[in-house]
């Protein structure tokens, strides 16, 4: 499969009149729900879900977003905030605004160091601070509540008919009701292709511990290996049915001759401490596709594009990996602690873009269909491309 098939194959539907991200612009997607444990950095590239989201203490990212509600611990994100349900943030700290299209909570020492704008009511803990503005467009009621001690340095804006609650020793830089509080920026779901049809080989591929197997592209069954195995791919398309590698293995993917793709009918299961090295390319070189789940253990890294393409296909990391490539599941993503996310999608590294032709059908009054700018004119030298030398 060529870089402009495969751009065609990620292709996102999103809505003009809001301004949305690409599927290219994140590091980390899940479609229904995307779990971030504690101590994760995602050092480039957004984190997203057309649902719910949960980040625990520690994490440091750049801006998150989703359709439905977030909650969180104590996170530093250097970005914005957009959830057109709930935000719940327990001792964050923020760089940029906080949007939601429901109630915002933030818990007992938080820092917030921009706006926060939400359709619900604000709710700020006791001793936190908020650098910028808060707008709230709650109808009746509390529209902003102010722990003791806390600060909102910026200008309280809500309606006419809502009040605001301030606590013992708290203060705010000014009340406003005169002009309507400044909506939150909404985010526009994102719309996944179809998976990828393919047909698996009828080849199977079985070893012991410690051996070294070479593949060449083409189709197969499936493929289970066996701990502190080596396993060597070089460039073009596989197809495999289920595939297993045990712990302790490494996995050698040779770019020199083109780039890699890899489809997986059923479940991918890689054991604790996979070793990736990547000659003659990069992360950008290489994108794996499951209609089953994707399970890798801690300890190890990947590097590419993995999209986890079935109705119900997961994706799970466990803790202490390196990751460099994006991420998208269709339903759950799940990452534990103390891994790192680097992006580095196939349209990055210089690559053009695809053109894809409109949708027939209208969503959302109009849609844009783009695609992921994966066809590539010219290859950069595998110097200027490695990933990670052998």
């Amino acid at each position: 499969m060529n870089r402009k098939m495969f751009g065609a194959a990620l292709a996102l539907l999103v809505a003009p009149m809001v301004s949305a991200e690409p599927i290219s612009a994140f590091a980390l997607f899940g479609g229904n729900n995307a779990n971030i444990g504690n101590g994760v950095t995602v050092t480039s590239g957004l984190v997203g879900s057309n649902n719910i989201m949960s980040i625990n203490g520690g994490t440091s990212t750049l801006s998150i977003m989703g359709n439905g509600n977030l909650s969180g611990g104590a996170i530093n994100a250097s970005g914005d905030v957009i959830f057109n349900g709930n935000v719940n943030l327990s001792g964050a700290v923020h760089t940029g605004t906080i949007n939601s299209g429901g109630t915002v909570t933030v818990g007992n020492g938080a820092v917030v160091n921009g706006d926060i704008r939400a359709l619900g009511q604000v709710n700020l803990g006791g001793n936190s601070t908020v650098s910028g503005n808060v707008d709230s467009a709650k109808a009746t009621g509390v529209a902003v509540a102010l722990g003791n001690g806390a600060t909102v340095a910026g200008i309280v804006t809500h309606t006419s008919t809502s009040t605001v609650s301030i606590g013992g020793g708290a203060s705010i830089g000014g009340n406003n009701t005169s002009t309507p509080p400044t909506p939150p920026t909404a985010y526009v779901p994102t719309v996944l292709a179809a998976a990828t049809v393919f047909t698996a080989g009828t080849t199977d591929v079985n070893t012991v511990g410690n051996q070294t197997t070479s593949l060449a592209a083409g189709d197969y069954r499936n493929i289970d290996l066996g701990s502190n195995n080596v396993l060597n791919l070089g460039a073009g398309t596989y197809h495999f049915n289920t595939f297993k590698m045990a712990g302790s293995s490494k996995l050698n993917l040779n770019l020199a001759g083109g780039d890699i793709f890899l489809y997986f009918a059923g479940n991918v299961s890689m054991g604790n401490g996979l070793d990736v090295t990547v000659t003659g390319g990069d992360a950008s070189g290489i994108y794996a596709e499951t209609l089953g789940n994707w399970s890798q253990d801690g300890s190890g890294e990947w590097f590419g594009t993995i999209f986890g393409s079935g109705a119900s296909s997961d994706i799970h990391f466990g803790a202490s990996n390196m990751l460099t490539g994006a991420f998208y599941a269709r339903d759950v993503l799940d990452l534990d602690g103390s891994s790192t996310v680097t992006l580095m999608g196939l349209d990055q590294a210089g690559s053009d873009a695809v053109d894809v032709p409109e949708p027939s059908s209208v969503l959302l009054g109009a849609i844009g269909l783009l695609g992921l700018g994966l066809s590539r004119r010219a290859r950069r030298s595998p110097a200027v491309r490695s990933a990670k030398s052998a």
